[in-house]
């Protein structure tokens, strides 16, 4: 399962042909999970006004972990440490706490 919403990316990878310092504004699902205690977050599919985005851009969308610098945060990086797990199904989202945290 995903979860949808609204999303703000910015377009500063070199990797992209796309104008750089401006943000690609639409709605996303994304998928989250937790592996060995790492979280990941990965974009299944985006919509521009409507319009999904073309295959050439979400191909490079979809190999980022949007959460890879998440762990840079000290009390984020904590709080993380704390969860076991997190699942999305039948469209609730569940976070299992780490036995003792």
């Amino acid at each position: 399962d995903k979860i949808e919403g609204r999303v703000s990316l910015p377009l500063d990878d070199a990797r992209l042909p796309l104008p750089r310092g401006r943000y690609l504004n639409g709605t996303a699902a994304v998928k989250i999970s937790m592996d060995n205690g790492v979280l990941i977050i990965t974009v299944d599919s985006i919509r521009l006004k409507g319009e999904p985005l073309p295959e050439s851009l979400m191909s490079q969308f979809k190999k980022e972990n949007l959460a890879k610098d998440v762990y840079r945060d000290p009390k984020r990086a904590e709080l993380l440490r704390r969860i076991e797990s997190i699942v999305v199904k039948d469209g609730r989202l569940t976070i299992k706490p780490r036995a003792g945290a």
